[in-house]
């Protein structure tokens, strides 16, 4: 596995990697962004093409190609190492399937199910029939790997248990389940949507009835079934069809998110490639920040005639807090996504270029419902104002407050009052866990910084041809100083903190010069905080002393603190020498 994952770094340089996903610009020997994995306005995401490392100084998130492109696709290391090795040209080894891990044996399973379900559908007509009349084209089946599951009790188990899995593998892919002892297909009779994880790698499937099936049946069966979560598949993570969506996303800077399996497939067909769904209508925050890393800007499109926008409620007003633009669809009523992009492709695009801010969609929506100007203000407030009270950027909190108050006809000093009234919890809650977890949290004393500084310069001048101050001598100057070894501090580091700290080293001290007049003075302020440390010790153990009347130890406190004292200021007139090379 290494000399696959060398050849792929030495084809791949890193700045081509990130540059595919983030604006990049030159910083010197660097190159610099916004970061893609917190929310920031100056860039503090710096990336490295001569180590092939990047690393953020705002969140701490760090790494090569292959844990970029982990966390901003959401993949483990064998989906990034996917993903890579096709867009370096490298043919990955397959392995024997003992030696393949669980999660590896799963995903083949439903790999083999897939086109198993693949080709049931090619064969059966009414399946293709019922698609066809919901207007998708073949190439578009072909596309999604849309299937079908033959209406037999153990069709798919026996398929696969003729390849030579296991009935447990069998269960945990979630393609059969068990009752009173007895294993049957998870999936019968019905169209099958393959979900896949981010590098396309199919993870679940949602199972869908068909009027024509359904009828011969008469099994008043649920509209979908869909996969149980497992090792590979956690609802709340995933987004349907983001995997065939987000180079649009990242293209159009913009995220349409629909209802429906169906829906987002006869969007992509319709020409708005960047369409994805949920589980239901709910986002989570984990869906909204795998979105965010390609845009901020997201889409809803929603049944028009459902409790859809209701239900989302709660999420947008997430959504909002995270700092993302939030449009909403405005659908003909008793159309939905689906049915616009397959008989009217057109519409259906200017729908969604169309979309106005959910904000803006409530107060016109609610206008049409509520003729009332009391059951409208009412409404307003109960639905509308969470939103405003939502918003992450105070600006735009005045803009819509100035809205809201032209719109209902009253001050905006009321408007205002209105929204402190509003229930923000899931904001609060939000930050008092971003407060608690926050990434690379910790207190920092001012000798620790001092440390890390000179530690960075170490381990930058270990990985120069030349070093402009030998790491040798700087390894001499902490441990007389300290009477430790520095390179001690290395086993309390990870990988990542390492990356840190040479960043630091070299965006601070690129010259030379500068780099030997700064490690002197890092070395002065060094010894000046350890006298500090023993000066205020001395000083307590000084009113300790006076404290128990022992004046004699008092005394010897007393002079100690004198001899620091004069210590101290004696640092602080000396001028710095120069390293010796």
């Amino acid at each position: 596995m290494s000399s696959t994952t060398e050849q792929i770094k030495e084809r791949l340089a890193i700045e081509g990697v990130v540059s595919s996903y983030l604006k990049l610009e030159q910083s010197g020997k660097y190159l610099k962004a916004r970061c893609p994995f917190h929310n920031e306005k100056t860039p503090s995401f710096f990336v490295s093409p001569e180590r092939g490392t990047y690393h953020c100084f705002g969140c701490g998130k760090g790494g090569d190609i292959f844990t970029f492109v982990e966390d901003m696709e959401g993949l483990d290391f064998s989906g990034a190492l996917k993903v890579l090795a096709e867009k370096a040209g490298v043919p990955l080894a397959s392995f024997h399937r003992e030696e393949k891990d669980e999660k590896d044996l799963l995903r083949d399973i439903l790999e083999d199910a897939t086109g198993f379900f693949e080709s049931n559908l090619s064969q059966d007509r009414e399946a293709l029939h019922y698609l066809r009349t919901r207007g998708l084209r073949e190439e578009t089946m072909r596309h999604f790997r849309l299937g079908y599951a033959p209406s037999e009790w153990r069709a798919a188990y026996s398929f696969l248990k003729s390849k030579g899995y296991a009935d447990g593998h069998m269960k945990a892919a979630g393609i059969i389940a068990e009752s009173q002892g007895r294993l049957y297909d998870r999936f019968r009779g019905r169209i099958l949507f393959p979900i896949s994880d981010p590098s396309g790698r199919v993870i679940a499937f949602s199972g869908r009835v068909f009027p024509e099936r359904t009828e011969k049946s008469g099994d008043p069966a649920a509209k979908y079934v869909n996969s149980p979560e497992g090792p590979l598949y956690s609802k709340s993570r995933v987004l349907y069809a983001f995997d065939k969506a987000k180079g649009a996303i990242r293209r159009t800077d913009s995220c349409v998110i629909v209802e429906g399996q169906m829906d987002v497939v006869l969007s992509h067909q319709a020409g708005v490639t960047q369409t994805v769904a949920a589980s239901g209508t709910a986002l989570t925050e984990e869906q909204l920040e795998l979105i965010g890393r390609l845009t901020k800007n997201i889409i809803l499109a929603f049944d028009a005639d459902s409790a859809g926008l209701s239900a989302a409620r709660r999420s947008i007003g997430l959504a909002l807090s995270l700092g993302f633009d939030v449009r909403v669809a405005h659908l003909p009523q008793g159309k939905d996504p689906g049915d616009i992009a397959a008989s009217a492709p057109e519409q259906w695009v200017s729908i969604v270029g169309t979309a106005p801010h959910v904000i803006d969609f409530h107060l016109a929506t609610l206008g049409e419902i509520h003729t009332d100007p009391r059951a409208f203000r009412l409404a307003v407030e109960k639905i509308a104002l969470p939103h405003v009270a939502a918003l992450k950027s105070a600006i735009e909190r005045a803009h819509f407050v100035g809205v809201v108050s032209k719109k209902m006809g009253i001050p905006e000093e009321a408007v205002w009052d209105a929204l402190k009234a509003v229930d923000t919890t899931h904001e609060a809650s939000r930050a008092k866990n971003q407060t608690i977890a926050a990434p690379g949290a910790k207190e920092n004393s001012l000798r620790t910084r001092i440390e890390e500084r000179i530690l960075g310069i170490m381990l930058w001048q270990e990985g120069k041809d030349t070093a402009a101050i030998p790491p040798a001598a700087l390894e001499a100057r902490y441990l007389e100083a300290t009477g430790e070894p520095l390179r001690k501090k290395l086993e309390l580091l990870s990988k990542n903190d390492t990356n840190r700290l040479v960043f630091e080293a070299e965006l601070s001290f690129g010259n030379s010069e500068k780099l030997r007049e700064a490690a002197e003075e890092l070395f002065l302020h060094l010894k000046r905080e350890i006298i500090e440390r023993r000066l205020v010790s001395a000083m307590d153990e000084m009113r300790r002393a006076e404290e128990s009347g022992d004046l004699e130890a008092a005394r010897r406190h007393l002079e100690s603190c004198s001899a620091l004292s004069r210590e101290k200021n004696d640092l602080m007139i000396l001028k710095p020498s120069l390293f010796n090379n």
